[in-house]
């Protein structure tokens, strides 16, 4: 490994010296990076991303991969990028599988090689990642509560959100929302609904599907599934949801309705839930 020495420099007209720290520097940009930084999945516990990277060259003794909501990769100090480490792996490790802490936020993550001598390589390719949404206790009411008692929802944000026509600086954000057998009026059973439903100025349309398979296990949708445009709501519940947005670009997510609380026209529905944020990512996409 080369290391740039420090050499004084005697300007004899001008009596000066020029010099430099008595401690070693190293460029980084002498050391090869690891390549090939990917991600290879997105496990079922939101916030997980599994990533994976082709080994560095030269002697390392490990990994470090790091990830903020801006770029890092420009930064070649291990002290400024300490604040920004999620995992340090050993050098025979070319992979790892880290949590970034809020799963509605793009990161920006790449990996390094390190020395023994805690000496960086460069940056790998850098990688802009959102983990797969999802959330537990989630609640919307049905459609006749009171003012101000949301009954519709953002899988994209996890929000509850007013289904009030005249709320109309949301209505491209309204998923699905909580009605009856009859759409908004009648009372009675409570069912998911598509958002057009309620009123043609909501953009999204959504369909739905009750599965036999556990929340947990529902990472695929099984190939043929045929959506509606309503599913009825029982507690355990769990519901495969496809949303098709203005643009008819198609995502697709799952619920699992927890508990049905409160008293008409005020009930409530709780439910878990995870959303596929963008269209060619794999998870929760039919089955080929």
């Amino acid at each position: 490994m080369k290391r740039a020495g420090c050499v004084g420099l005697c300007v004899a007209a001008m009596f000066a010296v020029w010099g430099c720290s008595s401690e070693d520097v190293v460029n980084p940009t002498e050391l090869e990076p690891p390549t090939n930084f990917r991600v290879t999945a997105l496990p079922a516990d939101g916030g997980q991303v599994a990533l994976a990277w082709d080994g560095a060259v030269g002697e390392y003794v490990g990994y470090r991969i790091y990830a903020d909501t801006q770029s890092r990769q420009s930064l070649d100090d291990a002290e400024q990028l300490a604040p920004y480490l999620v995992d340090d792996v050993g050098s025979a490790t070319q992979a790892a599988t880290i949590f970034l802490p809020d799963s509605h936020t793009y990161y920006y993550i790449h990996v390094r090689a390190y020395t023994d001598d805690n000496d960086l390589s460069r940056a790998s390719n850098e990688l802009h990642v959102i983990a797969r949404p999802q959330g537990q206790n989630a609640v919307i009411y049905e459609f006749l509560a009171a003012s101000g008692n949301p009954s519709g929802f953002d899988l994209s944000t996890g929000e509850a959100i007013s289904m009030s026509v005249t709320n109309d600086e949301r209505h491209d954000r309204v998923d699905f929302f909580v009605g009856y057998a009859g759409g908004t009026a009648g009372g009675g059973d409570l069912y998911l609904w598509d958002p057009r439903e309620a009123s043609d100025q909501y953009e999204n349309t959504a369909g739905f599907a009750g599965m036999t398979q556990s929340f947990d296990n529902l990472e695929i949708i099984p190939a043929g599934t045929s959506f509606s445009d309503r599913v009825s709501v029982s507690v355990g519940k769990v519901v495969a949801v496809k949303v098709t947005d203005e643009n008819a670009i198609t995502h697709y997510a799952k619920l699992e309705i927890a508990a049905i609380g409160g008293t008409t026209p005020n009930r409530t529905v709780t439910f878990e839930w995870a959303y596929q944020p963008e269209p060619d990512r794999p998870e929760l996409v039919p089955q080929p």
